[in-house]
Parts: C-alpha cells; structure tokens; sequence
C-alpha cells in the first residue's frame, strides 16, 4: 500500500518495535497474583485489577506514548 500513513501523531519514547512479550508476562504475573491472593483467602482477598498493580510499567521496553507535532516531523508519520 503506497499511501499508507500513521493516522493518529502518536508514538512509543523509546525505540523498541514492539512490547507484546512484555504485555504478556505482566499479565501472566497478574493471573499468579490474583490466584494466590485467592488461595490464601478468599474470603479477605483484595485482588490487583490491572496489569500496572502487578509490574512496574516503566521497566518494559517502551517508557510511555508522546505526541508528536505532524507539521514539524512528518517522517514520524509513516508506518
């Protein structure tokens, strides 16, 4: 697809192409979190509800999304 284009001026800080494996083990660890709170006691339990309860985000391989001004950096729009 010749013109094919980022729709929306947005992009990851850091130069890693993709975090799907660091999406997969925080949510992996998230799952082992909440069975073992609820092997403890289930009764007292209070579970972690997101992925960030469970792993500091800021260790993955992406340090968050910025916004980008498309006029000033147009490369940063294609795909």
């Amino acid at each position: 697809m010749s013109h094919s284009r980022r729709h929306s001026p947005i992009t990851g800080i850091a130069k890693a192409r993709s975090e799907k494996w660091f999406k997969q083990a925080s949510n992996q660890v998230l799952r082992q979190k909440q069975k073992k709170a609820m092997r403890d006691d289930p009764d007292a339990a209070v579970l972690p509800v997101r992925s960030r309860d469970a792993v500091e985000t800021w260790s993955g391989p992406k340090d968050g999304k910025v916004r980008f001004n498309p006029r000033k950096d147009s490369r940063l729009l294609r795909k």
